[in-house]
């Protein structure tokens, strides 16, 4: 729990969290009581914590746990650590005649309220007498990977360059690299360096990714060395990539690397950033035999396209275009059976071989009926049962791994014709589109023709009646798709040719918010005044009230005292009962609506600054009138304008607050009051409550735009991340609090002051999730330097079998582009 930052109550949270005001008591009276089990106290500390409590220290002390775990009471620095005394625990570590556990516990709890381990390690060091003076710096080496310290980094160079008789595990030495290296310390580029030519593979091998992340030229040339001696191919990948971000000028900074797929693949992208004519004979080589992995064929194919016509791509294009899909079955405009079986073979469908024929066509069927079943158009496919019998015919013919990827890449072959198709428009050969448009018998390639053609953007006034009449000739030119695309691109330029300024938005009126009411008009309200000027579709405020009126105000709102406003009707009959008999009955029917005093009691509790004692306000934030109460009582703070008040306010119910000043209506009623005052608050609140608090979390930490904002957004992020299991096949990020809620923080100015920001989201990319909200995670990688791999890695593996009006590649072919050569710039200019 430590670990993941998560308390593991998964879905029973939000059921949790729904009773948390009845089940607080039970808690906290379970944690003052001597006769239940360790176990029992153990998880009524654990719910404590997911609801929220003022004084968590009091109730479990770190130093003293008692009968709970040692490993349960440190998660209340964990989870709530604004709760808890840095200066009483820096003072137990400071000193020397305490006991070396309660030292270690006060130290690892300083570690969880993120004090400063540099200056813990300096004053430590200047103690004039302490037993542990010879352990410490391996005490905080081990902390290292959980917050990095300059005064760190010489240690860690020390362990790489000559090891101690008692060295470091290699694991360990690892993560403290990988989290190092998300710093901005220029020491740290040295350091990782170091441990490009170091013994153990794995510290090689997260010093390489580091230096890809940095991109400094000054590693250059340890990587150059590396690779000419490096017999690890998995490393030899790393070391690929990380030349590659750094900035080569041509393909030869690569070529002395050990000969495999993966170098073929990252040199074919440095010839495509660096449009480096020498490898052209090469790329010709690679995009023409079949036997290559169709990943490192489509990359060699785009690199083409980026080079002069007659280099490469008019070799390339006549002996792709003219290989064929096995997959003559699939007739569907999307090619929805090529992206299945693409999809299945990836992930390893031929182990179910063993299974038997009758279960593997059975089992597939079903998977493929169920995929098919979501998709909003399912023109002309098959019967799942035929692919599936095709699938394993296809696969018993040769179920080696050579023959299954020799299968998957004769399946991607129209992705290699889109290739051909794109590279055609990147080199301005747009007759060469228009003549496989002419050609091509597949309504899927037909579609990238005419989406790449278009894209050339000449002026070309015949282009579209000549598109037709290519398409009237053509083999597919009757499918209705076509024909509504030329028909789209012909309205996108007839609109873009006859623009004209758009007038501004007149702004919508908004009504007058009510005029603040006096005490005297509230007194005559709540005592059945029928006429006080509120309108109800306004929030209500009162006037500035001294502490009397105040008082007075509280008394008279409670609903003990509001006049009658239901319809009494008296009805005479005669009825007789076991208690005697009836001469009639009364009934009361209610008018309906929300009376006067309802109205006016949120207003009154916002103008309550002395917070005096309020019942029925305390009440009211209660179910069932939470849901009205709540949105009334922040509109009246609001509306009242004090910002003293709403934080006073929020201090003393942010677990019931916050979501209702995190909603659209709560931010518009008081955007002018929210600053960094949140901050302390929202801090105590980051791990806590269900999804929809989450969301409110996140619209809040917007609303600060200081420094104080980044431990905030550092807390959400990993908290968002700890909710995603990359080792779960079950589809996850379902919840649409969660997706607003990430958006918020993707937005948000500091986000990137994160430390550790990019690898939070490039471990979530490994989650099952819809492909929309991968998207919307690699467009945030997008903006960042340090992401130039991620972005080309998943550039070469996307798969476009979905039409779309802008594709995936081209968003990340060019953010690739723009990030491989803003690196180029900024090492220059630097």
């Amino acid at each position: 729990m430590i670990a993941t930052r998560s308390l593991s109550f998964g879905p029973v949270g939000s059921l949790i969290w729904s009773v948390r005001q009845q089940l607080r008591p039970f808690c906290i009276d379970i944690l003052r009581s001597d006769g239940d089990e360790a176990e029992i106290r153990a998880n009524a500390w654990r719910i404590l914590l997911f609801i929220g409590h003022m004084e968590f220290e009091t109730l479990v002390d770190p130093l003293m746990p008692g009968p709970i775990p040692h490993d349960f009471a440190l998660l209340g620095p964990v989870f709530a650590p604004t709760a808890y005394n840095a200066q009483r625990y820096e003072e137990t570590l400071f000193d020397p005649s305490a006991p070396l556990p309660r030292r270690h516990t006060a130290l690892a709890v300083l570690l969880f309220l993120d004090v400063d381990l540099g200056g813990l390690r300096s004053r430590l060091a200047a103690l004039p007498k302490d037993p542990l003076a010879g352990s410490w710096d391996r005490i905080f080496v081990l902390l290292f990977v959980k917050q990095p310290f300059v005064a760190g980094i010489p240690i860690l160079q020390a362990e790489l360059a000559s090891p101690p008789a008692d060295p470091l595990p290699p694991k360990f030495l690892v993560s403290c690299l990988d989290v190092v290296s998300e710093t901005v310390w220029p020491a740290v580029t040295d350091l990782l360096m170091q441990g490009v030519e170091h013994r153990d593979p794995a510290v090689r091998s997260v010093s390489i990714y580091g230096l890809a992340r940095r991109r400094s030229q000054r590693a250059v040339e340890v990587l150059r060395r590396q690779i000419v001696i490096e017999q690890d191919s998995n490393i030899v990948l790393l070391l690929a990539q990380a030349l590659t971000a750094c900035g080569p000028s041509s393909v030869s900074d690569l070529a002395k690397g050990a000969a495999s797929s993966e170098l073929d693949l990252w040199q074919c992208i440095v010839a495509m950033r660096t449009r480096d004519e020498g490898f052209a004979p090469q790329l010709v080589k690679l995009a023409t035999d079949s036997s290559v992995h169709w990943v490192v064929r489509r990359v060699a194919i785009w690199a083409s396209g980026r080079l002069p016509f007659t280099s490469a791509l008019q070799m390339i294009a006549p002996s792709v275009l003219a290989e064929s899909t096995p997959l003559t079955i699939d007739h569907n405009e999307s090619l929805q059976v090529h992206a299945s079986l693409s999809h299945l073979l990836q992930i390893g469908v031929s182990g179910l071989l063993s299974d038997g024929t009758a279960n593997f066509i059975a089992f597939i069927a079903s998977v493929l009926e169920q995929q098919w079943s979501q998709q909003l158009t399912n023109g002309d496919l098959p019967s799942p049962s035929e692919v599936a019998q095709w699938l394993h015919t296809s696969l018993v013919s040769d179920p080696s791994p050579a023959g299954i990827q020799r299968l998957l890449n004769r399946v991607q072959t129209p992705l290699l014709h889109a290739a051909v198709v794109r590279a055609f428009r990147h080199c301005g050969r747009a007759q060469d589109i228009e003549d496989v448009l002419a050609s091509t018998s597949s309504t899927w390639l037909a579609v990238k023709c005419l989406q790449e053609r278009r894209r050339v953007g000449d002026n070309d006034l015949d282009l579209c009646p000549r598109l037709r009449r290519v398409l009237a000739s053509s083999s597919c030119g009757g499918a209705a798709l076509l024909g509504r695309i030329v028909d789209e691109f012909e309205a996108g330029r007839r609109q873009a040719g006859s623009m004209v300024s758009a007038l501004p938005e007149g702004k919508s009126s908004v009504p007058a918010p009510n005029s603040l009411l006096d005490y005297s008009t509230v007194v005559r309200a709540l005592r059945g005044a029928s006429s006080v000027g509120i309108d109800p579709s306004q929030p209500v405020a009162l006037s500035r009230l001294d502490r009397e009126e105040v008082q007075r105000l509280i008394s008279l709102a409670d609903p003990a005292n509001d006049p009658r406003t239901a319809i009494v009707r008296f009805t005479p009959s005669m009825t007789f009962t076991p208690e005697g008999h009836r001469v009639g009955s009364e009934s009361s029917t209610s008018t309906g609506g929300t009376s006067v005093p309802e109205r006016l009691r949120p207003a009154i509790a916002a103008a309550n600054r002395f917070e005096l004692p309020m019942a029925w306000h305390d009440e009211r934030l209660r179910w069932p009138w939470i849901s009205t109460y709540g949105t009334q009582f922040i509109a009246s703070l609001g509306a009242q304008g004090d910002a003293e008040r709403l934080y006073q306010a929020l201090e003393s119910d942010a677990d019931v607050l916050l979501p209702f000043l995190g909603r659209s209506d709560g931010l518009k009623a008081t955007e002018q009051l929210l600053d960094e005052r949140l901050a302390p608050i929202l801090h105590r609140y980051l791990l806590l409550g269900d999804d929809v608090f989450f969301e409110s979390l996140c619209n809040l930490v917007k609303r600060i735009s200081s420094p104080a904002a980044v431990p905030l957004l550092s807390g959400l992020l990993g908290r968002w991340a700890s909710l995603f299991d990359v080792r779960s096949p079950a589809l996850q990020d379902e919840s649409i609090e969660l997706s607003r809620g990430f958006a918020r923080l993707r937005e948000h100015p500091r986000f990137c002051e994160v430390t550790g920001w990019r690898k939070t989201l490039e471990s979530v990319l490994a989650a099952n999730m819809r492909w929309f909200h991968k998207q919307e995670i690699m467009r945030v990688l997008e903006g960042d330097p340090g992401s130039y791999v991620t972005v080309e890695s998943r550039l070469s593996r996307e798969e476009n079998w979905v039409h779309f009006h802008r594709s995936e590649i081209a968003s990340l072919d060019e953010a690739a582009e723009r990030l491989f050569f803003l690196a180029c710039a900024r090492e220059t200019s630097g």
